[in-house]
C-alpha cells in the first residue's frame, strides 16, 4: 500500500491532535484535583476554625464582651428512670461546687427521673481575670485539700522566683474552665457519672448524648423558660405544685436557698423588689 505524502500529513497531524486532546484532558484532570483540594482546604480550615470556636461564642458571637443565658438538657442512655432521691440531691450539689468552680449562675433548674434542665447565666470571657486567691478559693470546692495545697505552694514558688510564664500558665490552666458553658457542663457530667457508676456498681455511659443548648434571650423570655423547667414535674404529675418538688430551683428558693433565690431574683429583676422580696410566691 502506497501512502501520498498528503495522507501523511493528515495523519501526523491527527496523532498530534490526538496527543494534543490527551495532554488537555490530562491538564484539566490536575486544575480539578487542584480546585477541589483547595475548596476541601479552605473548608478543612474553616471547619478547625469553628472547631476552636467555644460553643457559646458561635451561639453568642457577643460573649467576650456580654454574658448570655442557655437553656441546657441532657437524658440518660435509654432514657431509663435511673435517678432516685439520692442520685436528684448529689447532682444538684454537685451542679452548686461547679457552678462555683466555673463562676456561672443557674438561674432555674429541674432534675427529673431520667434527664435534667439547667437554666444558666455564662459570664462574658473578660470574668476569667481572677486572682490566684480566688482561683484557689474556687478550687477547694471541686478538688481535694490535698491538690488546692500543691498549687498554692506553686503559685508561691513562681512569686518567689518571678516565673512569671510559669505563673500565668499555671492560672490559665483554671480559668479557661470558667466562664465557659462547656466546660460546665462536661465537668458536672462526667464527675456525676463517675459518682453514679461507683454507687451502682456499674460502667459505661450514663447519658444519651453530650447536652443540648439553646440561647435564650434575657428577659420575658428567660422567665418563660424558668417557669417551664420548673412546672416540668407538675407536667409529669408527680406534684401539684413545683414548691413540693424538691430538685428544682422555685422549690429550693421557696424553702430558703439563697442560690436560688439569687438566681430568680436575677430573673426576675426589678419584679422581685416591687414584690419585698421572697414571700414563697411570685
Amino acid at each position: 500500500m502506497i501512502i501520498s505524502c498528503e495522507h501523511k500529513t493528515d495523519i501526523k497531524e491527527g496523532v498530534e491532535m490526538k496527543t494534543y486532546f490527551k495532554l488537555l484532558s490530562h491538564v484539566i484532570q490536575v486544575a480539578r484535583h487542584v480546585v477541589e483540594k483547595a475548596i476541601d482546604t479552605q473548608l478543612y480550615v474553616y471547619y478547625k476554625y469553628l472547631m476552636r470556636k467555644r460553643r457559646e461564642t458561635i451561639l453568642s458571637p457577643f460573649r467576650e464582651e456580654k454574658s448570655a443565658i442557655y437553656h441546657c438538657v441532657s437524658r440518660c442512655v435509654d432514657r431509663d428512670f435511673k435517678f432516685g432521691d439520692e442520685e436528684r440531691e448529689v447532682f444538684v450539689q454537685m451542679m452548686r461546687r461547679y457552678e462555683k468552680f466555673c463562676g456561672v449562675q443557674v438561674l432555674s433548674y429541674c432534675v427529673m427521673s431520667n434527664h435534667f434542665h439547667i437554666l444558666v447565666k455564662v459570664p462574658p470571657e473578660c470574668a476569667r481575670d481572677i486572682q490566684e486567691a480566688q482561683i484557689l478559693e474556687r478550687m477547694r470546692g471541686v478538688y481535694s485539700q490535698v491538690f488546692v495545697k500543691d498549687v498554692e505552694r506553686k503559685f508561691k514558688k513562681y512569686r518567689t522566683n518571678h516565673a512569671t510564664k510559669a505563673a500565668r500558665l499555671m492560672r490559665e490552666k483554671f480559668t479557661d474552665r470558667m466562664a465557659d458553658l462547656s466546660e460546665f457542663m462536661k465537668m458536672l457530667k462526667w464527675r456525676f457519672s463517675c459518682w453514679f457508676n461507683k454507687r451502682h456498681g456499674r460502667v459505661g455511659t450514663l447519658w444519651e448524648s453530650r447536652f443540648t443548648s439553646v440561647l435564650v434571650q434575657d428577659g420575658v423570655a428567660a422567665r418563660t423558660m424558668a417557669a417551664y423547667i420548673d412546672l416540668n414535674p407538675v407536667r409529669a404529675g408527680m406534684v401539684s405544685d413545683p414548691k413540693d418538688y424538691r430538685w428544682c430551683g422555685y422549690a429550693e428558693a421557696v424553702a430558703g436557698g439563697e442560690l436560688a433565690q439569687a438566681g430568680i431574683d436575677e430573673l426576675m429583676g426589678s419584679y422581685a423588689e416591687s414584690n419585698h422580696g421572697w414571700d414563697g410566691g411570685l
